[in-house]
């Protein structure tokens, strides 16, 4: 049982069923079991020897079947110990010992023999298997024990002795007429020597046949019509019972051909349910009638043809599917190699079946067919749905949807139940209409939090702004109002300080982490392959501008403030494609900057950027009173959960998020008029290398 995949145990027990169904069908069959009485010394004393045939035809099948049902060789193992274990070891010491005939019931031998081997098979497996604990079985059996132990009495009061006297006279004289010949034939002598009871009989038989001349007719009549309808009788018999046979044997074949066909789609759904709960996906673009595969969320695609699909997904998915089976079924496939084959259709799929060769190197091969697979015709970034792909109304193919949401980002369509510990304030600000920016409202301007309700990311941003409520609550309605809606706001963060704590912490292990690596790119001649805006805000949620360190750069400052400006100020971008037609790229992200001096590349939006000078790594580990900037990540990692939980619940204020906030680092930015190349990190990188 232990080698027996799970998904085969029902078609087992389906063979076992049509397998009984047809030994039972069979007239006058003794296939299952079968036994012998043997009188050995005295008609009171018998030997029951029980015979087993279809175990012995099990221990001897041809070609694995058996009455045209074909059985996997664990298959037989496990009925030949459904025999041993569940029949034979019980029947077999249940009748080691003869059976006595008492005296009160020597009249009627055989039917005591018969009838006690069905009280002790009757008892032994109502006791080991109780079916049945029906007070009634119970005193039943005491009647029927009553009954056996003095069955000379007991047919006195019951029909008892008409039905069965006759039948043991049948066989008493059946077997003395057969004795009677052996004698004949061995020893005339002793033919009425033995006993009285044989004279006594051959008296009778003589007699009967004097007075039964006159009736001979009508009872040699009576005769040819006996035995003229047990011959019909049996013909008609035997044509039903054949009939049943053929449609046990049809019923398992076509169960045979659904549980083939069950197996093969189980096999299919295994790979594909592998292969999404990875992150991965597999999909037809009918634009190029190509596949296209990537093995984990937000990972490169790969487009290939059939063929080649089928040796990636193999290659790929092999030691998942392995360590599947292995942990499910305790190691019976760790000895199986592997193919995953791409097929047309139904009809192809017996041309896919293993040859002798590949049966011996013992290959699973499992079918994937091609309608299985999602079809595209299309893709889009679409915020708006969190599946991968989608069917728009009246399109009879499915478009491929680019966005693809890290777990935090589909919160959004899901959102939890989670209190906000945010205080949505509108008087915290008021917009002056003159700069078009939001200062503090004076009535609040010495508001101070307790941030203990915070969770770890909200305080480091709290420690981050330097403790400035305002600032906080600003930045914190940023977050949550785009977290939500993926709506640019039109305004920037602007952080000036210890690159440490706003590029790799805050940028790296926050923003990154929540809005995914590939919605999220880095403006410089390292990360970024072009200049050009289209490109650069395709598919993206979020940019970041840090230092840029290389002097040859090709995002220099009227580089730069293009990019910058289009961001901020455009809804869309458009270029020209190859095909010389119009492509638009919808601006969907939000924007930060962390560059020590990004004044000449913002001051023709800086009224769209909200300039906040932060703390130091050292001071805001000391404020969260941890040890260290690595204590510091796995806090960050644990919180990411908790933190977007409340972003969500958040209702923010759209309108806050449209104009940047005033703050007392802005005069410091403005008046710094150095370059955005920072030329001394690149003199100090030159000697060093010298």
């Amino acid at each position: 049982l232990n080698a027996t995949p799970l998904n085969n145990l029902l078609n087992t027990k389906y063979k076992f069923n049509n397998l009984f169904n047809i030994v039972c069908a069979i007239t006058f069959s003794k296939n299952l079991i079968c036994f012998e009485i043997d009188f050995i010394n005295s008609p009171q004393n018998a030997k029951v020897n029980f015979k087993y045939p279809l175990y012995d035809m099990l221990n001897k099948v041809h070609n694995n079947t058996i009455f045209g049902i074909h059985f996997e060789d664990n298959e037989i193992m496990l009925f030949k110990q459904i025999y041993e274990t569940c029949i034979i070891a019980i029947i077999d010491n249940a009748f080691k010992a003869p059976i006595n005939i008492s005296e009160q019931s020597n009249q009627y031998p055989k039917f005591y023999i018969l009838a006690t081997i069905r009280l002790v098979i009757n008892e032994i497996y109502r006791e080991k298997y109780p079916i049945s604990t029906i007070i009634r079985f119970k005193s039943g059996i005491k009647g029927y024990k009553d009954m056996l132990s003095n069955l000379n009495h007991y047919s006195q009061y019951t029909d008892f002795a008409d039905t069965y006297t006759k039948r043991d006279q049948k066989l008493d004289k059946e077997a003395y007429e057969k004795e009677i010949q052996i004698r004949k034939e061995c020893s005339p002598d002793w033919l009425y020597l033995k006993d009285g009871i044989m004279e006594e009989n051959l008296h009778n038989n003589k007699k009967d046949i004097m007075t039964s001349t006159a009736s001979a007719k009508i009872k040699t009549l009576e005769k040819t019509l006996e035995l003229s309808y047990e011959k019909y009788y049996k013909k008609i018999n035997t044509f039903l019972i054949n009939e049943s046979v053929d449609s046990f044997v049809q019923n398992y074949k076509i169960h045979k051909k659904d549980q083939e066909w069950s197996e093969i789609f189980y096999w299919q759904e295994l790979v594909l349910d592998i292969l999404y709960s990875n992150g991965g996906s597999l999909w037809l673009d009918t634009r190029i009638n190509k596949y296209a595969f990537r093995s984990k969320y937000a990972g490169r695609i790969r487009y290939e043809n059939k063929d080649k699909i089928s040796e990636l997904l193999t290659r790929t998915l092999k030691e998942d599917i392995t360590n599947f089976l292995n942990y499910q079924r305790s190691g019976f496939f760790s000895n199986y190699a592997l193919e995953i084959v791409l097929i047309h259709k139904l009809k192809s799929a017996g041309t896919q079946r293993l040859g002798i060769g590949e049966q011996a190197s013992s290959v699973i091969k499992i079918l994937l067919f091609e309608n299985e697979i999602m079809t595209i015709d299309d893709d889009e970034f679409n915020i708006l749905q969190p599946d991968e792909f989608i069917r728009h109304t009246n399109e009879l193919l499915y478009t491929r949807n680019r966005f693809i949401p890290t777990k935090y980002l589909m919160k959004r369509f899901n959102p939890p139940y989670y209190p906000s510990s945010l205080i949505k304030n509108t008087n915290l600000f008021l917009i002056n209409k003159k700069s078009y920016l939001y200062e503090k409202n004076e009535h609040h301007s010495g508001l101070v939090s307790d941030c203990k309700q915070f969770s770890f990311i909200q305080k480091f941003i709290f420690y981050l702004v330097n403790e400035d409520y305002h600032i906080y609550c600003y930045v914190m309605n940023w977050l949550a109002v785009f977290f939500t809606s993926l709506q640019k706001s039109g305004t920037a963060l602007v952080l000036l300080g210890d690159a440490e704590v706003t590029q790799n912490i805050f940028w790296d292990k926050v923003i990154k982490e929540i809005f995914g690596l590939q919605h999220c790119i880095t403006i410089n001649d390292k990360n970024c392959d072009t200049d050009s805006s289209f490109d650069i805000v395709y598919d993206k949620l979020f940019f970041h501008i840090g230092d840029i360190f290389n002097a040859e750069t090709k995002f220099d400052d009227k580089t730069l403030s293009k990019i910058v400006k289009d961001i901020l100020i455009k809804p869309t971008i458009s270029k020209v494609n190859d095909k010389n037609e119009i492509e638009d790229s919808i601006v969907h992200g939000q924007m930060i900057i962390t560059a020590k001096n990004p004044l000449p590349y913002i001051k023709k939006v800086l009224s769209k950027c909200t300039i906040i000078k932060v703390n130091d790594m050292d001071t805001i580990i000391e404020k969260l009173e941890i040890p260290d900037e690595a204590i510091l990540e796995d806090k960050i990692q644990q919180d990411l959960d908790n933190f977007t939980d409340t972003l969500c619940a958040y209702s923010g204020d759209a309108k806050i998020t449209k104009y940047a906030m005033d703050t007392e680092d802005r005069n410091d930015a403005i008046n710094n008029k150095s370059s955005n190349i920072n030329k001394e990190d690149i003199d100090k990188q030159i000697d060093s290398f010298i």
